[in-house]
C-alpha cells in the first residue's frame, strides 16, 4: 500500500481491501453541497458494517485530457479533510491515466469487485467511467449488479433558477468574481495557502504593509480586483482588504495576492504559512495615478470590507 503524507488511510493507488466497503466515485472538485450528498450516502454505510471509501483521481480528468493547466477549486488535501468530514475512513487517488485505460467492465470487476470489495456504491447521476469514457450510470449499475453490488445514482442538486450545482458551474462563479455565490456551496469558502514572499514594499509609503503570497499553480484564479477577506496568520484570523492582480499601479507583472490587515499590529512575516479566504468582491483592479490616490481608494474600500463582515 502507498499512504500519502504518512496517513495510513489516504492512498495514491489502488488498494487491496478485505473488508466490505461502500465507495463513492468521482472527482469531487470543491467537495460541494452535491458531492457531500454523494460522500454522506456512503458514509452512512458505515451503519450497515461497510467501510466507506472514496475513489478519485490525483488529477482532473478534463485537464488531464486537454493538457490543460489544472485549475481546481480546493487543493488535494483540503479534499483529504472534507472527505474525512462527511464520514469517509479511506481515500484513493488513483492515477487517471491508469484506470482510464480500463474498459467498464474491466473497472468494475477489477478494481470495484476484485479490490475494492464492493457491495455498494455512490455516484452522480452524470457519472463516466471506463476507455474513452464510454460508461455511464445505467451500464456502472448492469455491470455491478453481476456481483450483487448496488448502485445508487445520486439526483443532481439545483440552485436558484433551476441550474444544476457543478463544479463547472462553481469554477465559473471565481472567475467572474462572485466568490460570494460560490462560497455558499464549496465544502469551504475560497481560500488559497502560501508563503508570504517580499514584494516592492511600496505599503509601507502609504502606511499600508500588505503580505503577499504567489497564486498556488494548482487552483483557479479569482477574477482580478479587491475582495473582501480573511487572512490566517500565526493561528490568527484577521480581516484584510486582498487585491488579486498585477497591481497596476506600481507596473506589477505577476499576478500575486496582496493582502492589508489594518488590525494586524506584529512583526514581518516573510516565509511564514498564511491562508487568505475570499468572501466578497469589491471592485475591479484599477490604475491610479499616484500611492496616495490608492491609498485613498483602499481606505474606501475599506469601509465596504468592514460592513461586509458585520451582520
Amino acid at each position: 500500500m502507498s499512504a500519502l503524507n504518512n496517513n495510513p488511510n489516504v492512498y495514491k493507488s489502488i488498494v487491496n481491501i478485505k473488508e466490505p466497503t461502500a465507495v463513492a466515485l468521482g472527482f469531487f472538485d470543491g467537495v460541494h453541497t452535491g458531492h457531500r450528498q454523494i460522500l454522506s450516502a456512503a458514509a452512512a454505510q458505515a451503519a450497515n458494517g461497510l467501510l466507506p471509501v472514496v475513489l478519485t483521481f490525483n488529477t482532473r480528468p478534463a485537464a488531464a485530457i486537454a493538457e490543460n493547466p489544472p485549475e481546481n477549486l480546493t487543493t488535494k488535501q483540503a479534499k483529504e479533510d472534507a472527505f474525512k468530514a462527511t464520514g469517509i475512513k479511506q481515500t484513493i487517488f488513483a492515477d487517471f491515466f491508469e484506470l482510464c485505460r480500463l474498459t467498464p467492465q474491466e473497472f468494475a470487476v477489477e478494481i470495484l469487485q476484485k479490490k475494492l470489495n464492493c457491495k455498494k456504491v455512490f455516484c452522480g447521476y452524470n457519472y463516466k467511467f471506463g476507455q474513452n469514457r464510454v460508461g455511464d450510470v445505467g451500464l456502472l449499475q448492469a455491470l455491478c449488479a453481476s456481483f450483487d453490488c448496488e448502485v445508487e445514482v445520486i439526483a443532481p442538486y439545483t440552485i436558484e433558477g433551476g441550474a444544476v450545482l457543478s463544479s463547472s458551474v462553481l469554477r465559473e462563479m471565481i472567475k467572474n468574481g462572485d466568490v460570494e455565490q460560490a462560497n455558499r456551496f464549496l465544502f469551504k469558502p475560497f481560500n488559497v495557502c502560501g508563503e508570504v514572499i517580499h514584494g516592492r514594499q511600496l505599503g509601507r509609503a502609504i502606511n499600508m504593509p500588505t503580505l503577499n503570497v504567489q497564486p498556488p499553480s494548482e487552483l483557479i484564479c479569482p477574477k482580478k480586483g479587491v475582495y473582501a477577506a480573511k487572512v490566517l496568520l500565526r493561528g490568527e484570523e484577521y480581516i484584510g482588504i486582498t487585491n488579486f492582480g498585477v497591481r497596476p499601479t506600481v507596473d506589477g507583472k505577476t499576478a500575486l495576492y496582496e493582502a492589508w490587515l489594518p488590525d494586524y499590529k506584529g512583526d514581518d512575516f516573510y516565509g511564514e504559512q498564511v491562508q487568505i479566504t475570499l468572501h466578497k468582491f469589491i471592485r475591479s483592479e484599477k490604475k491610479f495615478g499616484t500611492l496616495q490616490e490608492l491609498q485613498s481608494a483602499v481606505k474606501k474600500d475599506l469601509v465596504l470590507v468592514y460592513e461586509g463582515f458585520v451582520q
